[in-house]
Parts: C-alpha cells; sequence; structure tokens
C-alpha cells in the first residue's frame, strides 16, 4: 500500500469533525488489521496441531515397524523421509505464529505531548484536538499499512503449509514407489 500524503492547505480545510470521522475510519481498519493477524494465527494453530498429530502418528508406526524389521522395510524407509517432511512443515507454521509484530491501537503521551503543537494552538482547543486526530489517523495509516503487509507474508505461508499438508498422500506414494523401485 502506498504512503498517502495530504497537502498542508488541505489539511487545515479539515474540521474537527472530518478528522474524527477520519479518525474513527482508521481505527477500524486498524482493529481489522489487527483481527486478521488473530484469525492467522487461529487457522495456523489448527493446521500445526494436524501436522504434529499426523507426525506422531507416522513417528509412532515407524517405531513400531522398525522392532519388527528395522530399516529393511519399504513402509519403514518411505514413513522416515515423510516424518522429515513433516517436520519441516511443523517448522515452518511455528515460524508463522512466532516470528510476527504487530503495531496496535494508541499512541504513548511521549508522541503525543509536544510543546510546537500545545503552544501552537494554545488559545483554539479545538484546533489542537483536531490536530490530535489527525495525527493519529496519519500514524494509524503506517500501523495499518504494517500489520497488512504482514498478514500477507502470513497468509502465505499459511497456504504454502496448507497445500504441503494435501500433498502429501501424493508425496508419499511418490517416496513408496521410488524406494520400492531402488
Amino acid at each position: 500500500m502506498n504512503e498517502f500524503q495530504i497537502s498542508p492547505e488541505n489539511e487545515e480545510l479539515l474540521t474537527l469533525d472530518d478528522a474524527k470521522f477520519i479518525f474513527d475510519q482508521a481505527e477500524k481498519q486498524l482493529k481489522i488489521s489487527l483481527e486478521t493477524g488473530q484469525t492467522i494465527v487461529t487457522r495456523t494453530i489448527i493446521l500445526l496441531t494436524i501436522s504434529v498429530g499426523l507426525l506422531t502418528s507416522l513417528s509412532g508406526n515407524i517405531a513400531q515397524n522398525w522392532n519388527k524389521s528395522g530399516w529393511t522395510d519399504l513402509f519403514t524407509r518411505s514413513s522416515v523421509l515423510i516424518d522429515v517432511y513433516l517436520i519441516a512443515i511443523v517448522l515452518y507454521l511455528a515460524k508463522n505464529i512466532v516470528s510476527h509484530n504487530y503495531m496496535e491501537y494508541g499512541s504513548e503521551p511521549k508522541d503525543l505531548l509536544h510543546n510546537h503543537y500545545v503552544e501552537k494552538y494554545k488559545y483554539n482547543s479545538e484546533e489542537r484536538i483536531r490536530y490530535y486526530y489527525l495525527s493519529e489517523a496519519k500514524e494509524y495509516q503506517k500501523r495499518i499499512t504494517y500489520n497488512q503487509k504482514g498478514n500477507s507474508i502470513r497468509w502465505k505461508q499459511f497456504g504454502n503449509a496448507l497445500y504441503a499438508i494435501l500433498l502429501i498422500p501424493i508425496i508419499s506414494t511418490v517416496v513408496y514407489s521410488l524406494i520400492y523401485l531402488l
């Protein structure tokens, strides 16, 4: 998303009600970007749970078959390779949960309290409030853009992992066939 810029002349034309409306809309969009991030985490956890379940089940079968026939069993050898594939998927999904930061609501007072603006608008509190609304709306736009970029990356990672899991039956068949032929 491209940065936006309003000219200082046009910004001065905005009323307090305009500033409140713009801020309210920015706040709604920031909320949506944060909720989307939470949705991605929830769906990733579900996919991670499925992957770990498959990994655990397959590992149990490997251990059981290993005791019977060791490395010579075709199923055991192909299962070990699929296990490695599942471990890669699990690590990829885990990265989707822990490696992203989000920019949240609100600003710290140190970011809002500037002598320049208090002095500039000291006789007009409505102008000062209008400035704060507009300033926060601009800051929210930066946060929205940041969050949307992160969400886009995370959705792509989620989709890649989902496809990788859906391909397990095909990959299992190919791996088993190749091992059989060797």
